[in-house]
């Protein structure tokens, strides 16, 4: 057979495939039904890490820790709190009241009668951010090492220091999530008080809720079976797996 004869018959057989015989298919049942779902599950939440090991930054890995850290010791901090009755904003004068919003925020000093504004020094833990002095002075519920590296600051481009990472209480759709168990707080707003789930938050990195990347697992989790169930020759009608075939009727 001639070259020319040959590039035709294989362009030939391009165009125009042979149909292939079709493979029988098999009916999906609860056995392979679990099996697969329980290892595609196990394959994307790895896959998933891994990814997010590799393509974030370590600062990002840093500040998610940090934020799972802070709230775990706020909700801890504002329960104690409530349990004793104390139910307003923290009080630096008598140091105690719940955290409702900011935590690297210097404490700012109380209003005097007559008008004026309390000098640093005079009252304790005056200036001092609110982690370092409620969840590491008074609670010790941070590490102060932790705290030292949290706080810690560095110079902008004017010259002035500025905390690398600026955390607070943000308000958010849901009472929990995942990594942490929800604060709620009430907040004086100038249209007055208001009652809002919160949870800790950073400036440089916004935090996804763990549930929503649970979520996007549980998805791609379901597109995953499913290829895999068609890769392996199953197909709906969906079948018990114990079911007794149907006997043929008599003559």
């Amino acid at each position: 057979m001639s070259e020319d004869v040959q590039k035709k018959s294989w362009w030939k057989k391009f165009w125009n495939p042979e149909p292939e015989e079709e493979k029988p298919r098999k009916d999906m049942n609860w056995s392979i039904t679990w099996k697969v779902l329980a290892a595609s599950f196990v394959i994307v939440t790895v896959v998933v890490i891994v990814l997010q090991k590799l393509l974030w930054p370590a600062e990002e890995w840093e500040c998610r820790n940090n934020i799972m850290l802070l709230n775990r010791a706020a909700v801890k901090w504002n329960k104690a709190q409530i349990a004793q009755g104390n139910k307003d904003p923290y009080d630096v004068m008598t140091q105690k009241g719940l955290l409702v919003e900011d935590l690297t925020e210097p404490i700012a000093p109380p209003e005097t009668p007559a008008g004026g504004k309390a000098k640093k020094g005079s009252i304790p833990n005056l200036g001092k951010s609110y982690i370092q002095a409620v969840l590491v002075d008074q609670a010790k519920l941070v590490p102060q090492d932790v705290a030292t590296r949290i706080l810690r600051k560095h110079k902008n481009d004017r010259g002035e220091e500025e905390e690398i990472h600026y955390y607070y209480l943000g308000e958010v759709a849901h009472s929990w999530d995942l990594y942490y168990t929800g604060l709620r707080v009430t907040r004086d707003l100038p249209d007055g008080k208001k009652a809002m789930n919160v949870a800790t938050k950073c400036n440089a990195h916004e935090m996804n809720p763990e549930t929503i990347e649970l979520l996007g697992i549980l998805i791609l989790t379901g597109i995953a079976s499913i290829f895999t169930w068609s890769f392996m020759g199953y197909s709906l009608p969906f079948k018990d797996e114990e079911e007794a075939p149907a006997e043929a009727p008599k003559a």
